[in-house]
C-alpha cells in the first residue's frame, strides 16, 4: 500500500494512496482489487480532520467492476487516549451502494505497560445474502502487555464485515501474538507536554514543548530546533536516527538544537523532555506507528 504525503502548507497537507491485492481460496475462487485514494488533511498537533475521494476496480475472478469511494474522517488525541472516526460511502458498479461508519479508540495507561483498543462499526445501505453478507455491525477488542522494554504479548478478538471492494468475506477472529520492538518502544504521547493550541493556558508545573522547527544546512544535514523553556534535557529520535535518542544542545537564546543528517522524504519523529514520555512535536501531523504509539510526520524536501 504505497502512500505519498505532501509537505505542510500551514495546517493543510495532502496524501495520495494506492492499494493493490488479491486472494485465492480453497474452493478455487479468486479476488483482486486495485484502488486509489486522495485525501486533504487539516489539523494541529493533537487533532486533525480530512476528506478523501478515490476509486478503482474490483475483480471476482472473471469480471472487473468499478468502485467509487469517498471518505470523511477525524482524529483526536488527549491524555494517552486517541480516537479515530471515519465515514466512508462506497459504490460498486453503480448498483451496490453502502456507507461504513467506524470508530476506533486506543488507550495507553500511565505506566505504558498496558495498552488496549476498541473498534466498532456500522454499515448502512446494501446488505443481504444475495450480495454476500447480512451483518450491519462489527467490533473488536485488543490488548497489549509489555513484558520487557522490547517484548509484548498482543491479543485481539472480534468480527469484521464483508469487504465488497476487494471480495473478502466477513467473519470472526481471535489472535494471540508476540510483538518485538527493534530499538525500544515509542509509546503514546502525554499531551500535557504540548501547548493547548488556541488557549493561553499552560501547565506551569512542568517544562513544555512550545515550538519545533527544521532548517536546512548543506545537504543532507538539517538543524532541528525545539522550544522547551525550563527543560533540563531534550532528546529526539526517529527513523533517521534508527530510533536511537539524540541529545539536543541548549543555545544562548534558551532554545535547543541539534544538527543531523536527514535525507529528503517523509520521516517519523518523536521528542521527549527530561526523560519523560516520547511525544509528537507540535505543529506536525501525527500517525500511529506499528507499536500503537503516536509519532510526528516530518517531511524534508
Amino acid at each position: 500500500m504505497p502512500s505519498l504525503i505532501t509537505p505542510n502548507l500551514g495546517p493543510f497537507s495532502a496524501e495520495l494512496e494506492g492499494s493493490f491485492g488479491g486472494s485465492s481460496h480453497h474452493d478455487g475462487t479468486k479476488t483482486g482489487a486495485a484502488l486509489g485514494m486522495t485525501r486533504l488533511y487539516a489539523g494541529r498537533a493533537n487533532a486533525s480532520a480530512w476528506v478523501g475521494i478515490g476509486g478503482g476496480g474490483t475483480w471476482d475472478g472473471s469480471v472487473w467492476r468499478s468502485v467509487g469511494q469517498r471518505e470523511l474522517g477525524a482524529w483526536l488525541e488527549r491524555n494517552n487516549t486517541s480516537a479515530v472516526l471515519t465515514v466512508a460511502p462506497i459504490v460498486v458498479e453503480d448498483t451496490l451502494s453502502y456507507t461504513d461508519t467506524q470508530l476506533s479508540v486506543h488507550q495507553a495507561l500511565k505506566n505504558k505497560d498496558f495498552e488496549f483498543g476498541f473498534t466498532g462499526g456500522w454499515r448502512a445501505g446494501s446488505v443481504g445474502p444475495e450480495i454476500g453478507g447480512t451483518a450491519r455491525l462489527w467490533g473488536s477488542l485488543s490488548g497489549s502487555v509489555w513484558l520487557a522494554s522490547r517484548v509484548a504479548i498482543v491479543a485481539s478478538a472480534g468480527t469484521y464485515p464483508v469487504d465488497f471492494t476487494q471480495g473478502y468475506p466477513g467473519g470472526r477472529f481471535a489472535t494471540v501474538a508476540l510483538r518485538f520492538a527493534s530499538h525500544g518502544i515509542r509509546r503514546s504521547a502525554e499531551t500535557v507536554a504540548t501547548r493547548d493550541v488556541g488557549s493561553d493556558r499552560t501547565d506551569s508545573s512542568r517544562p513544555m514543548v512550545t515550538g519545533f522547527g527544521v532548517h536546512a544546512e548543506e545537504s543532507p544535514r538539517q538543524t532541528i530546533r525545539v522550544e522547551a523553556r525550563g527543560a533540563q534535557t531534550v532528546e529526539i529520535n526517529g527513523d533517521f536516527t534508527q530510533w536511537r535518542p539524540k541529545n539536543l544542545i541548549r543555545k544562548p537564546d534558551g532554545t535547543w538544537a541539534v544538527s543531523l543528517p536527514i535525507v529528503p522524504g517523509v520521516h517519523q519523529v518523536n521528542i521527549r523532555i527530561d526523560g519523560g514520555a516520547w511525544v509528537a512535536p507540535p505543529g506536525l501531523l501525527t500517525s500511529t506507528d506499528e507499536f500503537g504509539g503516536i509519532v510526528g510526520i516530518l517531511v524534508i524536501e
